[in-house]
């Protein structure tokens, strides 16, 4: 099981971290070595935060622009499930940039 961010509890997919790693761009090869990695550290109750941080771990010590890569895949989820905050946000640095202009 999973302990998801708002604390509901799921059993852990595969499928999903795949799917995450494969919009990244990385090889099977390494997808296959990253979820098996993150399989061999898993435990009931893993949070899917430290999922995320094993993962990245992993791409970090093997491939590092894919390490990059899934942390902005991160920290642009982070600002809103829906995008609108993103896109929101960059709407607001072009006004200003014209401003300027």
């Amino acid at each position: 099981n999973v302990v998801k961010e708002n604390g509901q509890r799921q059993l852990f997919d595969y499928g999903k971290l795949q799917a995450s790693l494969r919009r990244i761009g990385i090889g099977e090869d390494l997808i296959a070595e990253v979820v098996a990695g993150v399989e061999k550290e898993a435990y009931d109750g893993i949070t899917t935060n430290k999922i995320y941080k094993l993962a990245y771990d992993i791409l970090h010590k093997r491939e590092r622009p894919a390490a990059i890569r899934y942390s902005l895949k991160k920290s642009v989820s982070m600002l809103g499930p829906t995008g609108f905050p993103f896109e929101k946000f960059i709407g607001t640095i072009k006004a200003r940039l014209k401003e300027f202009s």
